[in-house]
């Protein structure tokens, strides 16, 4: 029987192959994490297409299956073994502006849709606060909220037009508001 949180669970999970990863309950989401990707770049994104297709397939209903990664670039790149070091949010809004940010999460939509994904955590939403050691840095656009959010729209509108959603983030604590 199925529980009523169906479709409100998002789960990460063992495996780097759909036969490795444990029965689990029906989740609305998943969320591999590193140690789901091979880090080969040869054989890995190829390796994770497949896992991802074999847990749609599972989990297969009506609706896509929800999944999700990390990805901002710079500090937060899940995908930094295939792809190298990238530039941050900050970096990219400084040096190129909205045009810039967009084209930016545009090319990171049609990379994770590539590889079978459909939501992105990402961008972080936070004021940069110039202070060393919250985990925060280069994440975080700008000082100024106005360039804040036209750095996290050009990002979520980018982004989205490949079919891949964001999620802005905001850390309580770490990050200015």
């Amino acid at each position: 029987m199925e529980s009523n949180a169906h479709g409100l669970l998002w789960i990460g999970f063992e495996g780097k192959d759909p036969a490795e990863v444990p029965d689990l309950p029906n989740p609305g989401g998943i969320i591999p994490f590193s140690r789901n990707l091979d880090a080969d770049p040869e054989r890995g994104p190829a390796r994770l297409k497949a896992l991802l297709d074999g847990l749609q397939a599972r989990w297969g209903r009506p609706l896509t299956l929800a999944v999700a990664l990390d990805q901002e670039g710079g500090a937060v790149s899940r995908l930094r073994p295939w792809v190298g070091e990238t530039p941050s949010l900050r970096s990219i809004w400084e040096a190129r502006g909205t045009a810039g940010v967009e084209a930016w999460g545009r090319l990171w939509g049609e990379g994770l849709r590539l590889l079978g994904f459909n939501v992105d955590f990402a961008p972080v939403a936070d004021l940069w606060d110039g202070h060393e050691g919250t985990g925060m840095g280069n994440r975080c656009a700008s000082r100024d909220p106005t360039g804040v959010a036209q750095a996290a729209g050009a990002f979520l509108h980018g982004l989205e037009t490949t079919g891949v959603r964001g999620c802005l983030k905001h850390f309580p604590g770490l990050g200015g508001t």
